[in-house]
C-alpha cells in the first residue's frame, strides 16, 4: 500500500501479516493513496489510513524480545528514527524475561529520547505478580488510552496475572467506557 513501511525482522522476512516476530508499520500522514486489498495485512492498513489525520508519524512494533542474542530491536529503532516516527506503539513481549529489570532498561535505551512509546503488555513483559510489580516501576499503568484528534488509542493487558489471557472485571468496565467515548476513530491494542 503507499506510503506505508513494513519492515519484518529488519527486512530479513517477507511482510507477512501474521509473521515472524518484530514486526513495525509506520505511515505517514500525508500518503493517502490506497490500492484494493490484497491480504489481511493491507486490509489492516487499509482500515488505519483513513484515521491518520494528525500531523505524526507512527510505528507498532511487536514481539521485540530485547535480552535475546537474535533481538532485532536496535535495527527496527534504527528505521523509525530514519523515518522521524515520533510515536512507537508496542504490542507486547518487548523483552524476553519476564521481570528482568535489566531488560527493561537496555529496552528503553535502545528506543532512545525523542519518542513517545506506548506498550501493551505480553507474556514475557508480565507473566506473575513479581514481574508485574517490575512493568509498573517502568511504566504508570497496564492499560490505558490516549486521543489524538478525533481518535482513541485503548491500550490493554491481556496479560493480567490470575485472569487467564483474559480482558475481564474491571478492564473489561473501563474498556466497555472507553469505547463509549464519543470519538470517530477507535482503536483497540493488544498483545
Amino acid at each position: 500500500m503507499a506510503g506505508w513501511k513494513v519492515i519484518v525482522n529488519g527486512g530479513r522476512h517477507p511482510p507477512i501479516f501474521p509473521s515472524a516476530p518484530c514486526m513495525v508499520y509506520t505511515h505517514s500522514v500525508f500518503s493517502r493513496r490506497v490500492r484494493i486489498p490484497t491480504s489481511l495485512a493491507s486490509l489492516f492498513f487499509l482500515l488505519l489510513v483513513p484515521v491518520l489525520v494528525w500531523a505524526q508519524l507512527f510505528a507498532i512494533v511487536a514481539d521485540s524480545h530485547v535480552g535475546t542474542r537474535d533481538s532485532l530491536y536496535a535495527e527496527i529503532i534504527r528505521s523509525i528514527e530514519a523515518d522521524n516516527a515520533q510515536i512507537v506503539i508496542h504490542l507486547g513481549d518487548a523483552i524476553h524475561t519476564p521481570g528482568n529489570s535489566r531488560q527493561w532498561r537496555r529496552f528503553f535505551e535502545l528506543t532512545g529520547s525523542g519518542k513517545t512509546i506506548h506498550v501493551t503488555p505480553g507474556n514475557h513483559d508480565i507473566a506473575n505478580e513479581r514481574s508485574l510489580e517490575v512493568f509498573l516501576r517502568f511504566f504508570p499503568r497496564t492499560y490505558y488510552s490516549f486521543t489524538e484528534g478525533d481518535t482513541i488509542f485503548v491500550l490493554l493487558n491481556t496479560e493480567q496475572p490470575g485472569q487467564g489471557r483474559q480482558i475481564t472485571g474491571d478492564q473489561l468496565a473501563w474498556l466497555a467506557r472507553e469505547l463509549d467515548r464519543p470519538f470517530r476513530y477507535k482503536f483497540v491494542f493488544l498483545h
